[in-house]
């Protein structure tokens, strides 16, 4: 009894995917500097030093033709300690086998090696989310996703039928409901076989070879007789329109023996299930044991005039949702015997028109209006905005022109897709800026590569489906307890992705292997044998990996990041991004152990591939720091390299030796003023999220994915279409008070 409780309550976990919210602060271009007037319900970016908010704010980058005046220049010496396993390489895929990886080898040396931009892409994604800037990658993301709905919402379902001509213009249908409000009858294919030895349903065919599909066809009008059993309508003879004799159907023997009336009626026959497969005898999966017939009842049909495109048109992003590319190695391919609906696209990106007259689905009501049209009733569903048009609205996707380079694009460069420019404006004309960042060659003589194979548990992208872990409200906040089909819609904010693990596993004293563990296929198959005690568990070998070579533990990397010309809130920021110390001591909330022991707390970033599994966790120290003024500025007492340059004295932009010297002063308060600016920015949502991804989650609780089990629990919903209590529950907001709390499904 005490382990059933337990399985009831569920374990408690950290979800692996979380979010960082991107909160944006006004365009220049729309408002004063000091506008005292917010984003309705959004972070008051008017609350920030006028500084800081002209930092955060898109503007235009300075020009590389010269060098700038109050702005810096020079070079950091990097540590990158490697806390978690760092796995990354090159990637073979082999059909029907798991893909290998394993680091590359520099011919020239034999050695192993690290590419800079891998620290470099690590260094500008952390700077991007510390600025809450724009996102420097997007693809196109202009369709809306889709998501699996929970098979309670299928009850809220109706059938319907556009009306033939709608095509050409007519935007009538018809809603299909039979008597009682019935929305369908069924006719059995298969008959249930219960099997107590291994707690699996299966099924045998009852109409494999039936002379009934001389008469079914998908979309087919026919006439039928059916038994109500329940509130359930089932088939029992079956004729075309134009026949004169029904055709007797085979039946189990509950249908046969179940004391009711036959009754006439008339419908279009709807199969999920092709009529090849059908004709054969078998299903798409065990539990599928019917297909359905629609109603055609003009005395309860609903007749519906206002059926726009738009509506018409979520039915074709699903259908495009289920398409896949034989062409292509890299899309996913469906099992041979799958439903009518998943289309082959044959090497193109979009499946061909479809065509909408008379085209019967399942329709979605909001106060008796259709709102949505989805081919199957339980599968998928469509959201009602597109992640591009929110981004658009939030003022995230990547620049068009130069005026709206955000503060990662100022510094790490940028290329604008669509440019265009602006006339008669002073302001530099060019589709692209070369970052002010550059890494130079990784020096691993202290890493300890590792060639022992590492079967991995499935390395699956996070699914931006999945909304409740890629969603912010406009506070910054993770949406919780909202039903699925009220995502990415009106107001909702597009978060960036976050990998947050569990603390005591980046910190050798605490114990911990590095988080191989979990990692680890074995403990895959573990968790899958614990959620499926009686069921034989197919795995799909092309979902795994194996590592061939990876970085140990304890491994040192170095290398030194050059700057040149960044302004002065652009170099406190880089210098706080490359200081694990840093990044911890201005984490809020840090656990109340650690401030009583007095025990520092760092902050780390991550790298490589496994990122939800904890791989990848890196300390980054700055072992040497050399910057000067580029130019004096007002600061007639401060030497800078244009001095150097004047006076022959610098090189390449090399700050001359003397001139160096003189500045020590200079340079203890540039780094002293930045604790204000630090102090300042650490307030903010998106600050707050981002740091306490770097410091991980207190406790034991473990970091991992949801389970299957616990997914299809947390979009449980009620009959009437609700969350169900308890449920709908997204990962604990970074930027909340209880962020550290684990969650319980």
């Amino acid at each position: 009894m005490a382990d059933e409780k337990k399985q009831q309550k569920g374990k408690s976990f950290h979800s692996a995917v979380n979010c960082i919210p991107v909160l944006r602060p006004p365009s220049h271009n729309t408002i004063s500097k000091r506008s005292k007037g917010r984003l309705q319900n959004q972070f008051n970016f008017s609350d920030l030093p006028s500084e800081l908010e002209d930092f955060l704010c898109d503007s235009l980058p300075s020009s590389l033709d010269h060098l700038q005046i109050d702005t810096y220049t020079g070079s950091i010496r990097l540590s990158v300690e490697v806390m978690t396993a760092v796995i990354f390489g090159n990637q073979k895929r082999h059909e029907g086998k798991p893909t290998e990886i394993s680091i590359p080898i520099d011919p020239s040396t034999g050695m192993y090696f690290i590419p800079p931009t891998m620290i470099k892409g690590m260094i500008s994604n952390a700077y991007e989310r510390l600025t809450a800037s724009r996102f420097r990658v997007f693809d196109d993301h202009s369709v809306s996703l889709t998501y699996r709905a929970d098979p309670a919402a299928a009850l809220q379902l109706v059938p319907i039928k556009l009306s033939d001509d709608y095509d050409q213009g007519n935007h009538q249908a018809t809603l299909l409901y039979g008597p009682d409000r019935t929305p369908y009858a069924r006719i059995l294919t298969h008959e249930k076989i219960e099997n107590d030895e291994t707690d699996q349903d299966t099924s045998i065919p009852i109409l494999e070879k039936s002379k009934a599909w001389n008469i079914l066809r998908h979309g087919k009008l026919v006439d039928f007789m059916a038994k109500k059993i329940g509130d359930t309508y089932i088939v029992t003879q079956i004729k075309a329109i134009e026949d004169d004799n029904y055709f007797q159907l085979k039946l189990p023997d509950w249908v046969t023996k179940y004391d009711s009336n036959e009754t006439p009626h008339k419908g279009w026959f709807y199969s999920t299930t092709p009529d090849e497969l059908l004709k054969a005898g078998k299903s798409l999966i065990n539990s599928k044991f019917s297909e359905r017939i629609f109603f055609c009842d003009e005395i309860n049909n609903v007749k519906i005039d206002d059926i726009s495109p738009p509506i018409v048109n979520t039915y074709d992003q699903i259908i495009q949702s289920y398409s896949y590319d034989s062409t292509s190695r890299s899309s996913k391919m469906p099992p041979k015997e799958r439903s009518r609906f998943i289309v082959d696209r044959h090497g193109s990106e979009e499946i061909g028109p479809i065509s909408h007259g008379g085209l019967l689905a399942y329709a979605r009501l909001d106060k008796g209006s259709v709102v949505e049209l989805m081919p199957t009733q339980v599968g998928r569903r469509t959201y009602s905005s597109s992640p591009r048009s929110l981004a658009l609205k939030q003022r995230v996707l990547p620049p068009t022109r130069p005026n709206d380079a955000s503060p990662a694009d100022r510094t790490f460069g940028f290329i604008l897709k669509d440019a265009h420019r602006d006339s008669g404006q002073e302001n530099i004309h060019t589709e692209a800026l070369r970052g002010r960042i550059s890494i130079t060659a990784i020096d691993t003589r202290k890493a300890v590569f590792n060639t022992t194979e590492l079967h991995l548990r499935p390395l699956m992208s996070p699914n931006a489906s999945s909304a409740r872990r890629f969603l912010t409200d406009s506070s910054g906040s993770t949406i919780s307890g909202h039903i699925r089909s009220t995502y990415y819609a009106e107001g909702d904010m597009l978060g960036a992705a976050s990998y947050p693990f569990r603390r005591k596993d980046a910190e050798p004293k605490r114990g911990g292997d590095g988080r191989l563990t979990y990692a680890m296929l074995s403990a895959y198959q573990e968790q899958l044998a614990d959620e499926n005690p009686n069921k034989q568990i197919k795995h799909n070998q092309e979902i795994y990996s194996i590592a061939h070579s990876w970085i140990e533990r304890g491994s040192i990397l170095h290398c030194l990041l050059r700057f040149e010309g960044l302004t002065r809130e652009e170099l406190w920021t880089l210098l706080w991004v490359v200081d694990s110390k840093t990044l911890g001591k201005y984490a809020q909330d840090i656990d109340e152990q650690r401030v009583h022991d007095h025990t520092e707390v760092e902050g780390f970033l991550r790298l490589g591939m496994g990122k939800p599994l904890g791989l990848g966790v890196v300390r980054i120290s700055p072992s040497m720091l050399e910057v000067v003024k580029t130019a004096r500025g007002e600061d007639r007492n401060v030497l800078g390299l244009v001095d150097d340059y004047t006076s022959l004295k610098g090189c390449m932009g090399a700050p001359d030796s003397e001139s160096y010297e003189l500045n020590d002063q200079w340079r203890d308060k540039f780094l002293k003023d930045a604790d204000s600016f630090y102090e300042a920015l650490s307030t903010t949502p998106w600050t707050k999220a981002f740091l306490r991804a770097c410091i991980g989650y207190p406790g034991t609780s473990e970091v991992r994915y949801m389970t299957l089990k616990e997914n299809v629990k947390n979009n449980k919903t009620t009959e009437d279409g609700t969350v169900a209590k308890g449920y709908g529950v997204a990962p604990r907001s970074l930027a909340a008070d209880n962020w550290y709390e684990a969650l319980t499904i």
